[in-house]
């Protein structure tokens, strides 16, 4: 199939731009001018013009609460709160998340701290194909259940994943700094990416501190610091040139996101109930502490580099799963107030669109 917007945004600093793209079985065949890639694609391809539409590498958030989206998503239908939930409800808010996902435009989300019943229906979804997006699991490190999780070792299903662990650093539900890193350590041994919660600045520097020794013993670990509302200016430089990846939730003060690309450093951004004003709120700082690029790849090629993926997703180029995002505003010129008012028109997964708006159906 070959899809032909206004514009291609591939998230590849080699090409960063084109006109068309080609896609088969799940993976892009090619991404470039409209007659080769028309060529690669072979006589019998169907075509797809979206005239006002701008592509780009599918949209991911790599710090979701699914199961809190769907209880959301159902008092709003008129749900009572019942707790404990059938298994009934369960699915039920469990699907109206991911569908809402994929209308935002989110091809993959990582869920934090999931438990193992969540998780389990999430494989069952997973095996018979009806899991729309795709779903990066964190294992709950700070549960009753953590040495389960660190027993059955790392998952990857079509869409579903399990290979990273959420442990917490500070606030209420902290681990003792002995716990913290036995933990830590299990799950590095079993190939686990780390992700420290952190929101403090005391925090971050004590998760520097630990990540600093496991890297010396794993060679390779791949680590996260979440949801980093303000690293002090001795530990910017400490994120620099490594494997840990900055998560952030909203705009920071103080230039904070500046000071982390400048040094070098990984920075992700989270928005799963409003990619869009995700986008526009990072844009709209003033002064501007990330360009529209910088901006974009902090929601798609940052996200996957978190979950170590940045070999098959982040990017639209041949070889890579054709995940993308179809909007009707191009994120790295429209102004915050364009892209506030801008639209998802789809949302592909492996080159099915799982959400078309209503003017493309």
């Amino acid at each position: 199939m070959v899809l032909v917007p206004v514009v291609v945004h591939t998230g590849n600093p080699g090409s960063p731009s084109a006109e068309a793209i080609a896609f088969r079985q799940g993976k892009v065949l090619l991404v470039g001018a409209l007659p080769q890639v028309l060529r690669e694609a072979g006589p019998g391809a169907i075509v797809e013009r979206l005239p006002q539409a701008v592509i780009v590498p599918g949209l991911a958030d790599p710090r979701a609460d699914l199961v809190g989206l769907g209880a959301s998503l159902a008092r709003a239908e008129g749900a009572p709160a019942s707790v404990p939930l059938t298994p009934e409800q369960q699915r039920y808010r469990l699907k109206l998340a991911l569908e809402r996902t994929a209308a935002l435009g989110l091809t993959s989300v990582h869920q934090v701290g999931i438990d193992l019943e969540t998780f389990s229906l999430l494989q069952q979804w997973d095996a018979v194909g009806v899991l729309p997006i795709r779903v990066a699991a964190l294992a709950d490190g700070a549960g009753a259940s953590w040495s389960e999780y660190v027993g059955r070792g790392r998952f990857e299903g079509r869409r579903l994943k399990l290979g990273a662990v959420s442990l917490p650093v500070d606030g209420p539900s902290a681990l003792a700094p002995a716990l913290l890193e036995q933990r830590a350590r299990a799950f590095a041994e079993a190939g686990f990416v780390l992700e420290l919660e952190a929101s403090g600045a005391a925090a971050v520097s004590t998760s520097l501190d630990l990540l600093q020794r496991l890297e010396r013993e794993h060679t390779g670990l791949r680590s996260r610091i979440a949801p980093a509302a303000t690293v002090g200016a001795a530990d910017v430089s400490r994120c620099s040139g490594r494997s840990v990846t900055v998560l952030a939730e909203a705009p920071s003060s103080g230039g904070l996101w500046a000071r982390l690309t400048t040094a070098g450093a990984h920075l992700a951004l989270s928005g799963l109930t409003a990619p869009l004003e995700t986008l526009a709120s990072a844009r709209g700082q003033a002064p501007p502490s990330l360009s529209g690029t910088q901006v974009l790849e902090a929601m798609t090629s940052q996200a996957a580099w978190a979950e170590r993926a940045e070999d098959r997703r982040g990017q639209l180029a041949p070889g890579y799963d054709a995940d993308m995002t179809v909007l009707s505003a191009d994120p790295l010129t429209a102004t915050p107030a364009e892209l506030r008012a801008a639209r998802v028109l789809m949302t592909m997964v492996a080159g099915v669109d799982v959400y078309r708006a209503p003017e493309l159906r």
